[in-house]
Protein backbone atom coordinates (compact mmCIF):
# COMPACT_ATOMS: atom_id res chain seq x y z
CA UNK A 1 0.00 0.00 0.00
CA UNK A 2 1.60 3.36 -0.94
CA UNK A 3 1.12 6.00 1.04
CA UNK A 4 0.10 9.83 -0.13
CA UNK A 5 1.73 12.68 1.68
CA UNK A 6 0.73 16.59 0.50
CA UNK A 7 3.41 19.19 1.46
CA UNK A 8 2.08 22.26 1.73
CA UNK A 9 3.77 25.76 1.81
CA UNK A 10 3.59 28.04 5.39
CA UNK A 11 0.97 30.28 6.15
CA UNK A 12 2.51 33.22 7.31
CA UNK A 13 -0.26 36.53 6.68
CA UNK A 14 -2.48 37.58 9.09
CA UNK A 15 -5.70 35.15 8.43
CA UNK A 16 -8.61 37.42 7.74
CA UNK A 17 -10.94 36.28 5.42
CA UNK A 18 -10.04 37.79 2.59
CA UNK A 19 -6.34 36.35 3.13
CA UNK A 20 -7.15 33.19 4.14
CA UNK A 21 -8.86 32.60 0.86
CA UNK A 22 -6.01 33.79 -0.95
CA UNK A 23 -3.76 31.91 1.25
CA UNK A 24 -5.55 28.51 0.59
CA UNK A 25 -6.03 29.09 -3.19
CA UNK A 26 -1.65 30.16 -3.81
CA UNK A 27 -0.98 27.08 -1.64
CA UNK A 28 -2.95 24.59 -3.28
CA UNK A 29 -1.61 26.11 -6.73
CA UNK A 30 1.59 25.50 -4.66
CA UNK A 31 0.60 21.54 -3.36
CA UNK A 32 3.29 19.03 -3.82
CA UNK A 33 2.25 15.58 -3.76
CA UNK A 34 5.02 12.93 -2.07
CA UNK A 35 3.83 8.93 -2.84
CA UNK A 36 5.53 6.43 -1.13
CA UNK A 37 6.43 2.75 -2.09
CA UNK A 38 6.56 -0.20 0.50
CA UNK A 39 9.08 -0.13 3.15
CA UNK A 40 11.98 -3.03 3.50
CA UNK A 41 13.51 -3.70 6.42
CA UNK A 42 17.78 -2.78 6.77
CA UNK A 43 20.01 -3.20 9.37
CA UNK A 44 18.53 -1.78 12.29
CA UNK A 45 16.38 0.20 10.53
CA UNK A 46 14.49 0.25 7.05
CA UNK A 47 14.60 1.77 3.25
CA UNK A 48 12.14 3.16 1.02
CA UNK A 49 11.52 4.83 -2.30
CA UNK A 50 9.47 7.63 -3.11
CA UNK A 51 8.24 9.90 -5.89
CA UNK A 52 7.33 13.74 -5.79
CA UNK A 53 5.32 15.27 -8.01
CA UNK A 54 4.16 19.05 -8.60
CA UNK A 55 0.15 19.54 -9.05
CA UNK A 56 0.39 18.86 -12.55
CA UNK A 57 2.12 15.49 -11.78
CA UNK A 58 5.37 15.81 -13.23
CA UNK A 59 8.16 14.64 -11.34
CA UNK A 60 10.20 16.91 -8.75
CA UNK A 61 12.49 14.19 -7.07
CA UNK A 62 12.86 10.52 -7.05
CA UNK A 63 14.29 8.75 -4.45
CA UNK A 64 15.46 7.02 -1.29
CA UNK A 65 14.78 7.13 2.08
CA UNK A 66 16.60 5.22 4.84
CA UNK A 67 16.64 5.80 8.77
CA UNK A 68 19.37 6.27 10.27
CA UNK A 69 19.23 3.22 11.89
CA UNK A 70 19.67 1.44 8.68
CA UNK A 71 23.35 2.34 8.53
CA UNK A 72 24.25 -0.44 11.97
CA UNK A 73 23.58 -4.01 11.44
CA UNK A 74 24.19 -4.72 8.43
CA UNK A 75 24.93 -8.20 7.13
CA UNK A 76 28.41 -8.93 6.48
CA UNK A 77 27.65 -10.43 2.80
CA UNK A 78 26.02 -8.42 0.31
CA UNK A 79 22.41 -7.43 -0.14
CA UNK A 80 20.16 -6.73 -3.54
CA UNK A 81 16.91 -5.42 -3.20
CA UNK A 82 14.49 -4.05 -5.72
CA UNK A 83 11.87 -1.68 -4.93
CA UNK A 84 9.46 -0.52 -7.02
CA UNK A 85 8.46 3.52 -7.22
CA UNK A 86 5.30 4.51 -7.37
CA UNK A 87 3.44 5.02 -10.64
CA UNK A 88 2.59 9.06 -10.32
CA UNK A 89 4.37 10.79 -12.12
CA UNK A 90 3.79 11.94 -15.93
CA UNK A 91 6.20 10.97 -18.46
CA UNK A 92 8.24 9.61 -15.43
CA UNK A 93 11.12 6.94 -16.95
CA UNK A 94 11.79 5.29 -13.72
CA UNK A 95 10.20 1.94 -12.87
CA UNK A 96 12.15 0.81 -10.21
CA UNK A 97 15.36 1.20 -8.05
CA UNK A 98 17.91 -1.59 -7.94
CA UNK A 99 19.27 -0.89 -4.35
CA UNK A 100 22.63 -2.45 -3.50
CA UNK A 101 24.54 -2.92 -0.35
CA UNK A 102 28.47 -4.29 -0.91
CA UNK A 103 30.37 -4.66 2.98
CA UNK A 104 33.72 -4.81 1.25
CA UNK A 105 33.27 -2.82 -1.99
CA UNK A 106 32.95 -3.60 -5.48
CA UNK A 107 35.62 -4.06 -8.73
CA UNK A 108 37.58 -1.80 -9.93
CA UNK A 109 39.96 -1.58 -7.19
CA UNK A 110 38.89 2.28 -6.52
CA UNK A 111 35.53 1.08 -5.21
CA UNK A 112 37.23 -2.10 -3.48
CA UNK A 113 36.96 -2.02 0.27
CA UNK A 114 34.60 0.63 1.04
CA UNK A 115 31.39 0.02 2.09
CA UNK A 116 28.60 1.32 0.26
CA UNK A 117 25.36 1.62 -1.27
CA UNK A 118 24.71 1.42 -4.99
CA UNK A 119 21.15 3.41 -5.99
CA UNK A 120 20.44 1.77 -9.55
CA UNK A 121 17.22 3.92 -11.04
CA UNK A 122 16.09 1.92 -13.74
CA UNK A 123 14.14 3.34 -16.96
CA UNK A 124 12.71 -0.50 -16.98
CA UNK A 125 11.04 -2.73 -15.07
CA UNK A 126 12.21 -4.92 -13.10
CA UNK A 127 11.02 -8.03 -15.27
CA UNK A 128 12.81 -6.46 -18.26
CA UNK A 129 15.64 -6.00 -15.96
CA UNK A 130 15.98 -9.62 -15.35
CA UNK A 131 15.77 -10.03 -19.13
CA UNK A 132 19.51 -8.54 -19.17
CA UNK A 133 21.98 -10.96 -20.41
CA UNK A 134 25.32 -11.38 -19.23
CA UNK A 135 28.65 -10.63 -21.28
CA UNK A 136 30.23 -8.18 -23.73
CA UNK A 137 28.11 -5.62 -24.67
CA UNK A 138 29.68 -4.11 -28.03
CA UNK A 139 26.60 -2.40 -29.34
CA UNK A 140 27.81 1.10 -30.63
CA UNK A 141 26.46 4.10 -28.75
CA UNK A 142 26.40 7.40 -30.83
CA UNK A 143 28.63 10.20 -29.38
CA UNK A 144 25.49 12.26 -28.43
CA UNK A 145 23.78 10.07 -26.11
CA UNK A 146 26.89 9.17 -23.98
CA UNK A 147 27.74 11.95 -21.27
CA UNK A 148 30.41 14.01 -21.43
CA UNK A 149 33.73 12.52 -20.02
CA UNK A 150 32.04 9.31 -19.05
CA UNK A 151 33.58 5.78 -20.19
CA UNK A 152 33.40 2.76 -18.99
CA UNK A 153 34.66 1.39 -16.21
CA UNK A 154 38.38 0.78 -16.49
CA UNK A 155 39.35 -3.15 -16.56
CA UNK A 156 35.60 -4.02 -17.22
CA UNK A 157 35.08 -2.14 -20.73
CA UNK A 158 31.79 -2.69 -22.05
CA UNK A 159 30.81 -6.32 -19.86
CA UNK A 160 27.40 -6.33 -19.30
CA UNK A 161 26.86 -7.40 -15.98
CA UNK A 162 23.43 -10.29 -15.68
CA UNK A 163 20.44 -8.39 -14.45
CA UNK A 164 22.51 -5.22 -14.65
CA UNK A 165 23.90 -4.07 -17.42
CA UNK A 166 27.48 -1.78 -18.97
CA UNK A 167 28.45 0.83 -16.29
CA UNK A 168 29.78 3.97 -17.51
CA UNK A 169 32.13 6.48 -15.33
CA UNK A 170 33.23 9.94 -15.51
CA UNK A 171 36.81 10.19 -15.70
CA UNK A 172 36.67 13.04 -13.85
CA UNK A 173 35.30 11.57 -10.43
CA UNK A 174 37.72 12.27 -7.49
CA UNK A 175 38.18 8.57 -7.09
CA UNK A 176 39.74 8.30 -10.96
CA UNK A 177 41.85 11.02 -10.10
CA UNK A 178 44.09 9.56 -6.90
CA UNK A 179 41.26 10.85 -4.12
CA UNK A 180 39.19 8.53 -1.85
CA UNK A 181 36.01 7.38 -3.04
CA UNK A 182 33.24 9.28 -1.34
CA UNK A 183 29.90 9.57 -3.48
CA UNK A 184 29.59 8.91 -7.71
CA UNK A 185 27.43 9.00 -10.52
CA UNK A 186 27.28 6.46 -13.26
CA UNK A 187 25.34 5.46 -16.09
CA UNK A 188 24.21 2.30 -17.33
CA UNK A 189 23.48 1.25 -21.05
CA UNK A 190 22.26 -2.04 -22.74
CA UNK A 191 22.27 -2.53 -26.62
CA UNK A 192 23.27 1.17 -27.16
CA UNK A 193 20.11 2.95 -24.99
CA UNK A 194 20.66 4.30 -21.36
CA UNK A 195 18.93 2.32 -18.92
CA UNK A 196 19.93 3.38 -15.62
CA UNK A 197 21.86 6.52 -13.65
CA UNK A 198 23.23 5.25 -10.27
CA UNK A 199 24.25 7.46 -7.44
CA UNK A 200 26.92 5.37 -5.32
CA UNK A 201 27.40 6.41 -1.51
CA UNK A 202 29.96 5.17 0.92
CA UNK A 203 28.60 4.33 4.76
CA UNK A 204 31.53 6.87 5.81
CA UNK A 205 30.08 9.81 3.80
CA UNK A 206 26.95 9.54 5.16
CA UNK A 207 28.04 9.57 8.43
CA UNK A 208 29.27 12.99 8.02
CA UNK A 209 25.76 13.79 7.49
CA UNK A 210 25.97 15.72 4.27
CA UNK A 211 23.91 18.03 2.83
CA UNK A 212 25.06 18.73 -0.42
CA UNK A 213 23.28 18.58 -4.24
CA UNK A 214 25.43 17.29 -7.25
CA UNK A 215 25.54 18.23 -10.94
CA UNK A 216 24.27 15.62 -13.29
CA UNK A 217 26.30 15.39 -16.33
CA UNK A 218 23.75 15.31 -19.40
CA UNK A 219 24.21 13.60 -22.89
CA UNK A 220 23.75 16.14 -25.69
CA UNK A 221 20.43 13.74 -26.85
CA UNK A 222 18.26 11.11 -25.70
CA UNK A 223 16.45 8.11 -27.20
CA UNK A 224 13.63 8.27 -24.45
CA UNK A 225 10.96 10.77 -24.21
CA UNK A 226 10.61 12.00 -20.61
CA UNK A 227 11.62 13.82 -17.67
CA UNK A 228 15.54 13.31 -16.67
CA UNK A 229 17.53 14.53 -13.73
CA UNK A 230 20.26 17.62 -13.86
CA UNK A 231 21.24 16.62 -9.96
CA UNK A 232 20.92 14.49 -7.44
CA UNK A 233 20.88 15.11 -3.72
CA UNK A 234 22.42 13.33 -0.32
CA UNK A 235 21.12 15.07 2.09
CA UNK A 236 20.61 14.40 6.12
CA UNK A 237 17.25 15.01 7.77
CA UNK A 238 18.22 15.65 11.39
CA UNK A 239 14.50 16.45 12.40
CA UNK A 240 13.53 12.78 10.97
CA UNK A 241 16.81 10.70 11.33
CA UNK A 242 17.08 10.02 7.83
CA UNK A 243 19.03 9.67 4.79
CA UNK A 244 17.84 11.07 1.56
CA UNK A 245 19.31 10.02 -2.17
CA UNK A 246 17.29 11.34 -4.81
CA UNK A 247 17.42 12.60 -8.13
CA UNK A 248 15.71 16.30 -8.43
CA UNK A 249 16.10 18.87 -11.43
CA UNK A 250 14.09 17.54 -13.95
CA UNK A 251 13.70 18.78 -17.63
CA UNK A 252 11.19 17.23 -20.00
CA UNK A 253 13.36 16.00 -23.25
CA UNK A 254 12.39 14.69 -26.46
CA UNK A 255 13.71 11.54 -27.29
CA UNK A 256 14.47 10.33 -31.26
CA UNK A 257 15.82 7.05 -32.45
CA UNK A 258 16.59 7.80 -35.87
CA UNK A 259 17.06 5.46 -39.07
CA UNK A 260 20.49 6.26 -39.42
CA UNK A 261 21.13 4.47 -36.35
CA UNK A 262 19.05 1.27 -37.34
CA UNK A 263 20.91 1.15 -40.41
CA UNK A 264 18.50 1.75 -42.93
CA UNK A 265 20.26 3.99 -44.96
CA UNK A 266 18.19 7.08 -45.08
CA UNK A 267 19.32 8.72 -42.07
CA UNK A 268 16.99 10.96 -40.51
CA UNK A 269 14.19 10.18 -42.80
CA UNK A 270 12.28 9.05 -39.91
CA UNK A 271 11.79 8.41 -36.35
CA UNK A 272 10.22 6.09 -33.79
CA UNK A 273 9.49 6.88 -30.08
CA UNK A 274 9.19 4.64 -27.24
CA UNK A 275 5.70 3.46 -26.84
CA UNK A 276 3.91 4.60 -23.85
CA UNK A 277 2.46 3.78 -21.32
CA UNK A 278 5.03 0.85 -21.61
CA UNK A 279 4.81 -1.85 -19.54
CA UNK A 280 1.47 -1.72 -20.61
CA UNK A 281 -1.61 -3.88 -19.41
CA UNK A 282 -4.97 -2.19 -21.58
CA UNK A 283 -3.38 -0.19 -24.55
CA UNK A 284 -0.10 1.82 -25.40
CA UNK A 285 0.55 4.41 -27.73
CA UNK A 286 2.96 4.30 -30.51
CA UNK A 287 4.35 8.29 -31.92
CA UNK A 288 6.30 8.27 -34.97
CA UNK A 289 7.13 10.73 -37.31
CA UNK A 290 8.24 11.04 -41.29
CA UNK A 291 10.87 13.70 -42.63
CA UNK A 292 9.84 12.72 -46.15
CA UNK A 293 6.69 10.99 -48.18
CA UNK A 294 7.19 7.10 -47.58
CA UNK A 295 5.29 4.09 -47.74
CA UNK A 296 5.09 2.97 -44.00
CA UNK A 297 4.22 -0.26 -42.54
CA UNK A 298 4.05 -0.12 -38.95
CA UNK A 299 3.38 -4.07 -37.33
CA UNK A 300 3.37 -5.76 -33.46
CA UNK A 301 5.57 -8.44 -33.49
CA UNK A 302 6.25 -11.64 -30.51
CA UNK A 303 9.96 -12.71 -29.15
CA UNK A 304 10.07 -15.37 -31.88
CA UNK A 305 9.82 -12.66 -34.51
CA UNK A 306 6.35 -13.67 -35.89
CA UNK A 307 4.36 -10.79 -36.49
CA UNK A 308 0.85 -10.21 -34.42
CA UNK A 309 -0.98 -7.48 -36.08
CA UNK A 310 -0.32 -4.72 -38.48
CA UNK A 311 -1.47 -1.51 -37.20
CA UNK A 312 -0.94 0.84 -40.29
CA UNK A 313 0.11 -0.33 -43.94
CA UNK A 314 0.18 2.52 -47.07
CA UNK A 315 1.92 5.83 -47.78
CA UNK A 316 2.11 8.67 -45.68
CA UNK A 317 3.43 11.84 -46.28
CA UNK A 318 5.84 13.65 -43.80
CA UNK A 319 4.75 14.62 -40.52
CA UNK A 320 3.70 13.45 -36.82
CA UNK A 321 1.30 10.11 -36.40
CA UNK A 322 -0.04 8.02 -33.66
CA UNK A 323 -1.19 4.71 -33.46
CA UNK A 324 -2.87 2.50 -30.53
CA UNK A 325 -2.09 -1.26 -29.83
CA UNK A 326 -4.49 -2.39 -27.26
CA UNK A 327 -2.63 -5.71 -27.20
CA UNK A 328 -4.79 -7.65 -29.65
CA UNK A 329 -3.44 -9.25 -32.88
CA UNK A 330 -5.16 -9.03 -36.33
CA UNK A 331 -8.42 -11.43 -35.17
CA UNK A 332 -8.84 -9.65 -31.99
CA UNK A 333 -7.52 -12.03 -30.08
CA UNK A 334 -6.41 -10.75 -26.77
CA UNK A 335 -2.49 -11.78 -26.58
CA UNK A 336 -0.45 -13.15 -23.83
CA UNK A 337 1.84 -11.40 -21.54
CA UNK A 338 5.38 -11.00 -22.50
CA UNK A 339 8.24 -8.80 -24.69
CA UNK A 340 6.81 -7.44 -28.09
CA UNK A 341 8.39 -5.64 -30.93
CA UNK A 342 7.04 -2.75 -32.45
CA UNK A 343 8.30 -2.26 -35.85
CA UNK A 344 8.21 0.82 -38.41
CA UNK A 345 9.42 0.53 -41.99
CA UNK A 346 9.49 3.02 -43.72
CA UNK A 347 11.06 2.71 -47.25
CA UNK A 348 14.13 0.88 -46.89
CA UNK A 349 14.72 1.42 -43.24
CA UNK A 350 13.51 -0.08 -40.66
CA UNK A 351 13.48 0.62 -36.34
CA UNK A 352 12.13 -1.10 -33.84
CA UNK A 353 11.15 -0.77 -30.16
CA UNK A 354 10.12 -2.95 -27.79
CA UNK A 355 6.95 -2.87 -25.09
CA UNK A 356 6.03 -5.07 -21.94
CA UNK A 357 2.28 -6.59 -22.12
CA UNK A 358 1.07 -7.27 -18.90
CA UNK A 359 -1.86 -9.11 -17.67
Amino acid sequence: MTVLKTNLSTLTLPLTAGVLLLAIFNTCALAQTVVYGESVSLGEGSAVAWVEVDSENAPLRIGMTLTEGALTGLPSTARVMSLDLPEVAVDSLYKHVMFDWAPNGHPPSVYANYPHFDFHFYMLSELERLHIREGNDETPIAPEYMPEDYIPVPGLGTYAFPRMGVHYVDTEAPELNGQPFTKTLIYGFVDGEMIFVEPMVTVAYFESHPNDTLPIKQPEAYKRSGYYPTAYRIVYDAEEQAFDVFLTDFILREGVVTSSEAGGGTAGAFALHPPHPNPVATRTTIDYRLNRTAHVALTVHDVLGREVVRLYDGARPAGAYAAMWDGRDGSGRRMGAGLYLVRLRAGNGVLSRQVLLMR
